[in-house]
Parts: structure tokens; C-alpha cells; sequence
């Protein structure tokens, strides 16, 4: 799938001065994190409009502490410790951990590659996947990778289930058919996906794949994310197969849980 592009300038938002410092390392971070290269300090002086001085002794303290490395060209990118705090996180977050035994149940019981994501903004956010056993392709997204949640069906499946006012999507942005959808249709489609428990993404993403998902409930009934699977559309099973097998591994993730009977 389609990895992320870089983003423009980031504003920093007002903060007292004792907190300045904090607030430009993090920034700094996300800045090059969202980036496909390293960045200079004079890029990333520009793109957090902050002052050349102050940002290399922030950005030198990260690589000190293992957060950036520092390239032969003297550019920043990501250290090593972004990923072990990276997985501590996954580690604790508890719908990962119980969605992660329903991934590999699901691999191996359809074949597919299974996946689950939570919704961040308007995007979906892969926290984990797993490979069926001998699979020859691999369809779904990496873990990390972020799409726009109206095109996915794990995506889909969470925005069907959480308040209409919670997050603003941007139907312009198309998919592979490069159509933008009305607000209208895509309305009528998150109610048809609370009425069916299963959202499906018919080669939105990539037009040759088909998505299936359904959505995770906590113990406060609130939608937590998504469990899905992707498999090629020419030949594969009958879709509803698919989505029962989906729906009864988020029942059950759900239950585990401790979500409400009305909504696992």
C-alpha cells in the first residue's frame, strides 16, 4: 500500500518556555518520522521555524540519548530507541494484545493475511498483521502504515461505529477508482455496515484486493479499532464466508473485553 508522504511546515503551538525545548524535540521527531529521507538541520530549522542554535543542541541530545542517528551527509533520521518505545506501546495497549491470538486464528483458518488498526484522526493506524501459513502474497499493509480511514474497510468499520461529530473525513481524497465520494452515499454505506457488522473495501485501496473488517468493542461499548483480512477478489471465496469468520474473531476479541452484549 501506499507509504506516506512528507508532511508541509508544522506550527508549534504556544506553550509556556519552560516547556519550548520539550515541545521542539517532539515536533522535531514527528517532523522526521513523517519524512521519506533524512532532513537537515537547516530543513528541519525551516520546517518548525525555529532558530538553527537551539534546534542542534535539542536535536544532538536526541542522538545522544539513541532517539535520531546522524548521517555521514550530517542529516537526521530515526534511532533505534523510537522503536523499542514503539513497542513498549504495542506491548501494553490491551486491544492489541487480545486481537493478536483472533489475527492468527483468522490466517490460518481463511489463508489470508489478517490485520488490526485503530483509528487516528481521519486515518487508520496498522498495529499488527499476520501472514497465513505458506501464503505466497502479501496483501496487507505494513505495521505502522496510515490510510485514509473512509477508503479502508478497517477503516470503515470503526467510522460506522463512533460518533458522527468524533472525527471529519476528507471525501475527496479518492482511491484507486479515482472517484470522490458525496456524503450522502457514504452515509447510507456506514449504515448498511452497522446493520451487517462488517465493513468491506472492494479494491479501493488496491483495486486487484479485497478487504473485509469488523469492528472491536471495549469494556464502555466504545469502538477500539478493527480486526480485518485481505485476499485477491478474482477467485477468491464468497465474501460472506469471509465476513462471517471476520465478525465472529472481533465477537471474540470483543468479549474478551468485556464489551456490552448489545455491541460484541
Amino acid at each position: 500500500m501506499a507509504a506516506r508522504t512528507s508532511r508541509g511546515p508544522i506550527s508549534l503551538p504556544a506553550q509556556p518556555a519552560t516547556h519550548n525545548s520539550v515541545t521542539r524535540a517532539l515536533v522535531a521527531l514527528e517532523t522526521i518520522a513523517a519524512s521519506n529521507r533524512a532532513l537537515s538541520l537547516s530543513e528541519l530549522g525551516e520546517l518548525l521555524d525555529a532558530p538553527k542554535s537551539s534546534l542542534h543542541s535539542i536535536l544532538h541530545a536526541l542522538a545522544a540519548r539513541g532517539y535520531l542517528e546522524i548521517d555521514a551527509a550530517r542529516n537526521y533520521r530515526l534511532g533505534v530507541r523510537t522503536m523499542e518505545i514503539g513497542s513498549s506501546y504495542l506491548s501494553q495497549i490491551t486491544p492489541l494484545n487480545v486481537a493478536h491470538p483472533e489475527l492468527v486464528k483468522l490466517s490460518h483458518e481463511l489463508h489470508m493475511t489478517a490485520h488490526f488498526a485503530v483509528l487516528d484522526g481521519a486515518e487508520v493506524l496498522y498495529l499488527a498483521k499476520e501472514d497465513a501459513p505458506a501464503i505466497g502474497i502479501r496483501l496487507a499493509s505494513s505495521v505502522g502504515t496510515r490510510l485514509p480511514a473512509h477508503l479502508t474497510a478497517v477503516g470503515k468499520a470503526i467510522l460506522a461505529n463512533i460518533a458522527a461529530t468524533a472525527v471529519t473525513v476528507n471525501l475527496q481524497q479518492v482511491g484507486s477508482s479515482g472517484k470522490p465520494l458525496s456524503a450522502q452515499a457514504f452515509n447510507r454505506e456506514l449504515g448498511r455496515i452497522r446493520m451487517q457488522r462488517y465493513a468491506v473495501d472492494e479494491g479501493e485501496t488496491i483495486s486487484a484486493v479485497r478487504c473485509v473488517a469488523a469492528p472491536m468493542f471495549e469494556s464502555n461499548g466504545r469502538c477500539c479499532g478493527a480486526i480485518g483480512v485481505s485476499y485477491l477478489r478474482e477467485g477468491g471465496p464468497a465474501r460472506k464466508l469471509v465476513a462471517d469468520a471476520v465478525v465472529r474473531a472481533a465477537a471474540r476479541a470483543s468479549q474478551q473485553l468485556g464489551a456490552p452484549a448489545s455491541v460484541a
